[in-house]
């Protein structure tokens, strides 16, 4: 792996790469939240707590963040659920938009960044 392809991943004090994926999950989040006719209140509440639950399981991991980066993560996360949620009632999104334009990328953008992860990980 390249080094521009590791270090794309490296964390930011506020904000980095790993916010794109955060606005992909928290999409993934409003998509099943809306095919199971959850409503928008509670699958926030939900996927807030979601998003809360994986912070801390990432402290659990002992993966290093500033407190900042995982505050804006899970910000990130709930504008993506928020932004899916209201462009869905704006426009109903097809199945297959779905899998092509936010599931793929999220599962191909967190293998990137968990190769990126181990590999900077194997250098220290």
């Amino acid at each position: 792996m390249k080094q521009w392809q590791i270090k794309i991943w490296n964390e930011g004090k506020y904000i980095d790469f790993w916010a794109v994926n955060h606005i992909l999950g928290g999409a993934i989040l409003a998509y099943i939240f809306i095919h199971l006719d959850i409503s928008f209140l509670a699958g926030l509440a939900i996927s807030s707590a979601t998003m809360i639950v994986w912070e801390l399981y990432e402290i659990k991991l002992k993966i290093q963040e500033a407190v900042s980066n995982r505050v804006t993560d899970i910000i990130t996360g709930l504008l993506g659920f928020i932004g899916y949620y209201y462009l869905n009632e704006t426009i109903t999104i097809a199945f297959i938009s779905f899998l092509i334009f936010i599931l793929l990328p999220f599962i191909l953008l967190d293998i990137w960044g968990f190769l990126a992860y181990k590999a900077e990980n194997k250098n220290r």
